[in-house]
């Protein structure tokens, strides 16, 4: 199987000091994905006092025997370094160190190789993707943590740095862009496109928000339609929302069977349900139900009555 590899860090570890062969030290044991197969880093001692041979350094994976192969040799005792590509160890991908010789090792992890794909036919690239998964299948996750805490959870695609990060058990999922459905644990069907879209969604299922941060908000509503700059970006357990435009919706909380098409339409309603606003500030500061407006700023007034219909600009209608 091909095997792709994927820049990190560096990250920096330091064993200081390793002065006694018997006592090797485990590293990096579970920081990585389950397809980890090798990793890519540089190796160097730092001998105790200076001048002292340090016969040999070796690394090895962890859960086999040390090899009888050594990595870096210092025979002259002074600062030495070398790079390497340690096979990962099982179950959790850990390495093992250890020095013949008084000394600090310092190690210089740059990146790792991986299986893309395992055989549950999950695809993970990206440091963290996939960490968690255990039984969850035909996930692909691309991009830093994606999907990261992902267990059981099937057929989710998460593509973006943190995108699906939280997810446990939710399934059929689809996350494009950075912080995509984040907080979501157990939600399923829903698809979010753009950075922080349906961001703090927890269990809400089969919404679909594209824009930045629109839905953002959303925890427990379902079958919600958000398109645009932060469309429905306030909508926590709303359910049944359309809405299309930038700040279309944008304060909506609980409202529910609101249809709003246009910038700024319906962006004040918090409660109100039923509501159907199409043109630019259509029922823009409504709080209640049953509305129908079209034009641009039809109805925009502080409505609080319900079951009022325009059509034309400029309506406003108050108690």
């Amino acid at each position: 199987m091909a095997r792709t590899y994927q820049p990190v860090g560096p990250l920096h570890f330091l064993c200081s000091p390793l002065p006694k062969p018997q006592l090797p030290r485990h590293l990096l044991a579970g920081r990585f994905p389950p397809s980890l197969k090798r990793i890519s880093l540089n190796l160097t001692i730092v001998p105790h006092p200076f001048g002292t041979p340090v016969n040999y350094v070796t690394m090895w994976p962890t859960g086999v025997t040390i090899p009888q192969v050594s990595t870096l040799n210092d025979q002259q005792g002074a600062v030495a370094a070398n790079a390497a590509i340690v096979p990962a160890g099982t179950p959790s991908g850990g390495i093992n160190v250890f020095a013949c010789g008084p000394a600090d090792v310092i190690i210089d992890m740059n990146g790792f190789y991986a299986a893309p794909t395992d055989l549950n036919s999950n695809t993970a690239i990206g440091v963290g993707t996939l960490l968690s998964n255990t039984s969850g299948g035909q996930n692909t996750a691309t991009g830093s943590q994606a999907l990261q805490n992902n267990i059981t959870g099937n057929y989710n695609v998460a593509d973006g740095s943190g995108a699906l990060q939280s997810n446990i058990t939710g399934s059929s999922n689809t996350a494009s862009g950075q912080g995509a459905l984040y907080a979501n644990t157990t939600g399923s069907a829903n698809t979010a496109s753009g950075s922080y879209a349906l961001n703090q969604n927890i269990n809400g299922s089969q919404n679909t928000a594209s824009g930045y941060n629109a839905l953002s908000a959303n925890t427990t509503g379902s079958y919600n339609t958000a398109s645009g700059f932060y469309a429905l970006n306030q909508n926590i357990n709303g359910t049944e929302n359309t809405a299309s435009g930038s700040f279309a919706l944008s304060a909506n909380i609980t409202g529910g069977g609101n249809t709003a098409a246009g910038s700024d339409a319906l962006h004040a309603n918090t409660t109100g349900s039923y509501n159907t606003a199409n043109g630019y500030g259509a029922l823009q500061n409504n709080i209640a139900s049953g509305n129908t407006a079209t034009g641009t700023d039809a109805l925009s007034g502080a409505l609080v009555k319900t079951g009022l219909s325009r059509e034309g600009r400029s309506h406003t209608e108050k108690e």
